[in-house]
């Protein structure tokens, strides 16, 4: 416990002095510079046309709203100076991290003058999203998707414990995404409602399914007797399960499931209520709002993900979620879920989730958000925990991101019986906008797996519990809709079991470190 509470203090200083520095940096803009760079007046925000925010990220995989382009082929001056492009994909939320969704329009508050800047307006939301290549935008209905295919180039077929891009040196079609629905109308003081659902072919497929919706409840196993007999053995992680509608099998280096198959990741319906800035009502099953990455490609800079973003939290939800924006700059949380990745399990509890996002004048946010419950099959082990995300944009062309994650889990440790089971990360971002059409970006992670229940998820004994990776990338759109994004990316780790034949984690548990370079490309439809 004095580790945890030594980690959770140190990293929340770090935090909190970047935090302290931003808030200084928020001064170099006053009042009136905001108004006269504004081009637009309040007729043409309502219009959706305000381009006063980059390509800035998002907080969870829930995604960002992506707006409208400028028709304009020249570039045009927005808040705090960040230049628009026409031909740069704008997500026109005023946060770095996104928005949770939630929020209306008030038109008492936003006015510089006679000039309208929403980030004075405590209730702005800007208008319907329009997905660039969207193949329907019929008022607040959509119709969207994408390719995501790739390669990754590896001393090993199985590029372990890296996740998403994990076959080695062969091609994949990791996404041939479908989304449609209706989105809610939050910029009119009226009760609206919507829905979504998404689907997803591919391979990333096996690392989206939720347990008793893409999968069963158990696997297969032996019972152990002299002349042994196959049973159903409940589980509690929905890759350790037996398929339901996709094919058992084997394609994959470990397991029986298929390389290809089918998943569902979000259906759910939404709902709108016009109290005071806002309030959202999700229900149904969605994406996960922890954390900075996305299961969907187009929305991360890179091919691969993070072991935070893969072993650390949450994928989906299953339940209801409801979001009320307090001000501009300030939205809060909270709802009950079924558990990580659970549609339905036998044995399944009642899991609550909160937290609040903050965003400073349209150049940095934070967000931080908290989930709780039992988990599926584990004998009533209960599971906590958080995300702490900070993005800052530098200046026009850097933007910085650091995600602070730590959680536990009752009795789950792999190293002594009956013992907790800790795990600690911290993820740094930084991306430079070079053009309008090339930027690029590098990644550095820190994950501890303390009792080895996340990543390994075996008793070793090992030698370390520390695991580190550095990404460096590059995001390149010779079109509008096509994105290109070369990436290599270094693992290592201490960890071993001494005096075997297992010498590290990487490599077919050869090698204490692995070096992979992958390209992909993400085209629009």
């Amino acid at each position: 416990m004095r580790r945890i509470l030594r980690y959770f203090f140190v990293s929340h200083v770090v935090l909190l002095s970047v935090c302290l520095v931003s808030l200084a940096q928020m001064q170099w803009h006053e009042d009136k510079d905001y108004a006269d760079e504004m081009e637009y007046t309040s007729d043409d925000a309502f219009e959706g046309s305000f381009p006063y925010i980059g390509p800035v990220g998002h907080t969870g995989q829930g995604g960002r709203e992506v707006f409208n382009h400028n028709p304009s082929p020249e570039p045009h001056p927005g808040a705090n100076g960040i230049n628009y492009h026409p031909n740069t994909d704008y997500y026109c939320e005023g946060s770095l991290l996104g928005s949770f969704g939630y929020g209306g329009y008030s038109p008492r508050f936003g006015t510089i003058g006679n000039v309208y800047n929403p980030c004075y307006d405590p209730c702005y939301v800007p208008q319907y999203p329009c997905v660039p290549g969207t193949l329907l935008d019929a008022g607040q209905g959509f119709l969207t998707g994408w390719v995501n295919a790739g390669a990754t180039f590896s001393p090993n077929d199985d590029n372990a414990p890296i996740r998403y891009n994990d076959q080695g040196n062969r091609f994949l079609m990791n996404q041939l995404y479908l989304s449609a629905g209706r989105l809610v109308n939050k910029n009119r003081p009226r009760f609206d409602m919507g829905g979504r659902v998404d689907l997803l072919y591919g391979t990333d497929y096996f690392y989206t399914s939720a347990l008793g919706w893409e999968t069963e409840t158990f696997r297969w196993g032996s019972d152990g007797s002299a002349n042994p007999n196959l049973i159903k053995i409940p589980v509690s992680d929905p890759t350790d399960a037996y398929l339901k509608w996709n094919s058992n099998n084997s394609g994959r280096p470990r397991g029986t499931a298929a390389l290809y198959g089918l998943a569902i990741p979000q259906l759910y319906a939404e709902f709108f209520l016009p109290i005071h800035c806002g309030m959202t009502v999700k229900a149904g099953h969605f994406y996960s709002i922890m954390g900075y990455e996305s299961v969907m490609a187009p929305q991360n800079f890179f091919y691969s993900r993070s072991l935070t973003t893969t072993y650390g939290e949450p994928t989906t939800f299953t339940g209801v979620l409801v979001g009320q924006q307090l001000t501009h700059g300030v939205s809060v949380h909270g709802g009950v879920t079924r558990g990580w990745d659970v549609w339905e399990a036998s044995d399944s509890d009642v899991s609550g989730i909160v937290g609040v996002q903050w965003d400073t004048r349209c150049d940095s946010s934070i967000a931080f958000t908290l989930h709780t419950g039992k988990v599926a099959a584990s004998g009533g082990r209960t599971r906590t925990n958080y995300s702490l995300v900070y993005a800052q944009q530098l200046n026009p062309t850097w933007k910085y991101v650091i995600q602070h994650d730590l959680g536990t889990e009752t009795r789950a440790s792999y190293t002594s019986t009956g013992d907790d089971a800790t795990w600690f990360s911290i993820v740094q971002y930084l991306e430079c906008q070079w053009t309008p059409r090339c930027s690029f970006g590098a990644r550095f992670e820190w994950f501890q797996d303390i009792g080895h229940s996340r990543i390994l998820r075996h008793p070793g004994p090992w030698t370390d519990q520390n695991f580190y990776n550095a990404s460096l990338g590059m995001k390149w759109k010779p079109l509008e809709y096509l994105t290109i994004r070369p990436e290599v990316r270094w693992d290592w780790s201490k960890a071993e079991i001494s005096d075997t034949p297992v010498a590290g984690v990487y490599n077919g548990l050869s090698s204490k470190n692995q070096c992979t370079a992958a390209i992909d490309l993400v085209l629009m439809f």
